[in-house]
């Protein structure tokens, strides 16, 4: 599906693409419903919103990596 849509990106079969989720404020909560999906990798990213001089930016600020171990490989 990405290739599709972005012809020019590079897709590792090794890394595959991981979820972000971007909040303003993670709570204790939503960082608990987080670790209960079974992706193998999120990053949740702090954004803040900058007005410097009249120039307008976001940045963004890794909060927390949650990483899962992989499960053993079912051969089917």
């Amino acid at each position: 599906m990405a290739a599709v849509l972005y012809p020019l990106a590079k897709v590792s079969s090794t890394r595959p693409p991981r979820v972000l989720f971007v909040a303003e404020r993670l709570t204790d909560a939503f960082v608990r419903r987080i670790k209960q999906l079974s992706f193998l990798e999120v990053d949740c990213l702090k954004f803040c919103y900058l007005d410097v001089n009249g120039a307008s930016a976001l940045y963004f600020d890794l909060v927390e990596r949650l990483q899962r171990a992989p499960g053993p490989k079912s051969e089917d």
